[in-house]
C-alpha cells in the first residue's frame, strides 16, 4: 500500500516489511528493545528533553540522526513515541526519501504519514506473529490485554489497537465516553473492529454501547446482535472503566459469540 502526503508517495508496505525483518528473530526477547532497534537503524541518540511536543527526529551538529521523548510522558508512551520515529525512518528508506533535517510530532497530527509511521511503530513494538501466538489459544479479556500490554511495555490503548489490527478472530471494541452531568448517557462513542471480517450492527454503535452501560447498572445482560460475514450473531463482552482525559470512559471487549 502507498499512502499519499503532499507531494510525495509513502511505501507503507515497505516500510512494514522492514520492521517486520527487525523484529523477527527466532531469539526474539520481549519487551523490544527499542533503543537497541535505534542504534541499528544508524540513530546516535535516543534521549529525554522538556518540550512540549510529543517526539523529534532530526539532526545533531554532527549530521547525525537523534531522536528526542517528552520528559514527563509515562515510559510506554515514550517508547512508542520512539517507535514512531523509526517509522518515519524506515518509511523515507522504504520510499527512497530524504530524511529532513528536522521533524517534529504533535499528539493530535493526523497526516497519512503520521498514521503510517504509527502502524510502523506498532509493528515494531508488537510485532505481528508475536501477538497472534499469544492470543491463538486464550479468552480474551480486559484482565488478559493488561497481562499482555505489560510483556510488551505498551499501553493498554496501543495494545488493544493492535488486535484490531491483526486478530483473525471476530473483535469488536466500543470506547465509550459518558456525560459529565449524568454518567449514565453516552455523549460519544468509538467502534473499532476486526480487518480480519465483515462485521455489521443491526443498530448504530452509540446506542449499543448506551444499551451495554445500561445492562452494567441495571444488573441484566445484554449480547450486541451482529452479523459477521453475513451471519447473525449475539457478542458476548468484557468491560473496563478508565478516565482519560479528564473524562470517564467504558471499554467495552466484544470476543466470544454465538452464531444464531
Amino acid at each position: 500500500m502507498f499512502a499519499k502526503s503532499g507531494n510525495s508517495i509513502w511505501n507503507v508496505d515497505g516500510a512494514i516489511e522492514m520492521a517486520r525483518n527487525l523484529v523477527s528473530s527466532p531469539q526474539l526477547s520481549l519487551p523490544i528493545n527499542i533503543c537497541e532497534l535505534a542504534s541499528a537503524l544508524g540513530v546516535a541518540r535516543v534521549e529525554a528533553a522538556d518540550m512540549s511536543i510529543d517526539g523529534y527526529l532530526g539532526r545533531g551538529s554532527d549530521g547525525r540522526l537523534l531522536i528526542r521523548y517528552k520528559t514527563t510522558s509515562p515510559m510506554t508512551r515514550n517508547r512508542f513515541t520512539i517507535a514512531h520515529e523509526l517509522g518515519h525512518i524506515l518509511l523515507y528508506r522504504a520510499s527512497s526519501c530524504e530524511i529532513p533535517e528536522c521533524a517534529t510530532r504533535a499528539r493530535n497530527r493526523c497526516t497519512d504519514e503520521e498514521l503510517a509511521a504509527n502502524r510502523v511503530a506498532s509493528e515494531l513494538l508488537m510485532p505481528c506473529d508475536a501477538v497472534r501466538t499469544r492470543l491463538a489459544y486464550s479468552r480474551l479479556s480486559w484482565e488478559r490485554i493488561r497481562e499482555l500490554s505489560r510483556e510488551f511495555d505498551v499501553s493498554i490503548t496501543a495494545f488493544s489497537r493492535r488486535i484490531i489490527e491483526v486478530t483473525k478472530r471476530p473483535t469488536v471494541m466500543f470506547w465509550a465516553t459518558v456525560s459529565d452531568k449524568d454518567p449514565s448517557i453516552v455523549r460519544s462513542c468509538r467502534c473499532s473492529v476486526s480487518m480480519a471480517h465483515q462485521i455489521l450492527f443491526s443498530q448504530p454503535p452509540t446506542l449499543e454501547a448506551q444499551h451495554l452501560i445500561d445492562s452494567l447498572e441495571g444488573g441484566e445482560v445484554y449480547h450486541p446482535r451482529a452479523f459477521i460475514d453475513a451471519d447473525e450473531c449475539l457478542l458476548q463482552w468484557d468491560a473496563m472503566k478508565v478516565e482519560k482525559f479528564n473524562r470517564a470512559q467504558h471499554w467495552f471487549l466484544c470476543w466470544e459469540l454465538t452464531r444464531r
